[in-house]
């Protein structure tokens, strides 16, 4: 698809968005995709304004696909003058003939990031940070194909007003679909003391999960409360992840975690707290999910054959109850309320 007025290179695997070369210079940005990526004006200006839209000059753009067709050499070696294409929010920018863009007509989207009260959760606030309530369905911070609708950006906008609103910044994260607490950093290096912090493993991270037993799979006597967890996190671009117990994969991630207390409800419901002793993308997921207990609304790690007779749960069933960090010198330890209520 796509008119001769821009060459059209194809479509990123993971949903990356349809790559266009401009071929006239001087266009803006909404000219350029109403005419060159058949979008209607309205439509055009929608997607840069939610920040679906990207752009990288000629130039740049040479060196990037350079390293983008050598993906494995472009790991180490990447020259001095490599950028990745930036986000435009701007539909007036205007364009140079050879410049790349990169257009996502169909941006994931989350309504309820603006339908939550924000002030009702923030939780606590100090003269560096903000401890919030995330919701679940939220995502913590920007996406590839939407800058607004999440957590970050919806507190920034709602402290426009204060001189450090616009310069939130978040020092740890947690998935769209967990809730629960999650600082929020007033400055890059607040966020930089508190990330070092958590890395250097001053910091105490516990999340609650209800979980239920995979029946394709034999018993897994690990489900006990004081189990620490230990798999190894396979290197892949996208999820899921594999986690596996051995491995000799060269960049696998350890991953630890602790089964502080493990509350059966039946032979095949549980209510889990767990300790976080490392922190890896999906990791309680991931892990639950490998020992044959997936987290309760999860369909991305409960396996596909375990699918019929799950507990049906319109979220899931993980959040975050507890963080504690050192920050300056001082010690701090916050908590939400409602364990099991995701």
């Amino acid at each position: 698809r796509g008119p001769s007025a821009a060459r059209l290179l194809g479509d990123q695997a993971g949903g990356g968005g349809v790559h266009h070369i401009c071929d006239r210079g001087g266009e803006t940005l909404s000219e350029f995709l109403a005419r060159a990526a058949e979008l209607g004006p309205e439509r055009a200006r929608e997607l840069v304004e939610m920040g679906a839209i990207y752009h990288l000059p000629r130039e740049q753009f040479e060196v990037f696909s350079a390293a983008f067709e050598n993906k494995e050499r472009a790991r180490s070696e990447k020259p001095s003058n490599y950028r990745r294409p930036a986000r435009v929010v701007d539909a007036g920018f205007t364009l140079a003939e050879g410049d790349y863009v990169r257009v996502h007509a169909r941006p994931k989207t989350y309504p309820r990031a603006r339908e939550v009260d924000w002030a009702q959760r923030v939780l606590h606030q100090t003269e560096h940070f903000l401890v919030v309530d995330k919701p679940s369905g939220v995502p913590a911070h920007a996406t590839r194909d939407n800058l607004y609708e999440n957590t970050l950006e919806q507190l920034k906008l709602m402290f426009a007003g204060e001189a450090w609103g616009r310069e939130l910044r978040l020092p740890h994260r947690l998935d769209v679909d967990t809730s629960g607490i999650l600082v929020v950093a007033k400055s890059g290096e607040v966020a930089g003391q508190i990330s070092n912090s958590i890395k250097a493993g001053f910091a105490l991270k516990r999340y609650a999960a209800a979980v239920q037993r995979d029946q394709t799979r034999a018993q897994d006597d690990r489900l006990a409360s004081g189990t620490v967890l230990e798999h190894y996190q396979l290197r892949q671009k996208h999820v899921p992840h594999t986690f596996v117990d051995k491995t000799t994969e060269e960049g696998a991630k350890q991953c630890l975690l602790e089964l502080e207390d493990v509350q059966l409800i039946s032979d095949d419901e549980a209510n889990v707290s767990v300790r976080l002793i490392t922190g890896r993308t999906h990791q309680i997921r991931g892990q639950l999910a490998a020992i044959g207990w997936p987290i309760q609304g999860d369909e991305l790690y409960a396996r596909p054959s375990a699918e019929e007779g799950f507990i049906d749960s319109p979220q899931l069933c993980l959040r975050a109850l507890r963080i504690s960090f050192e920050l300056y010198g001082t010690e701090y330890d916050f908590a939400v309320p409602s364990s099991y209520n995701f």
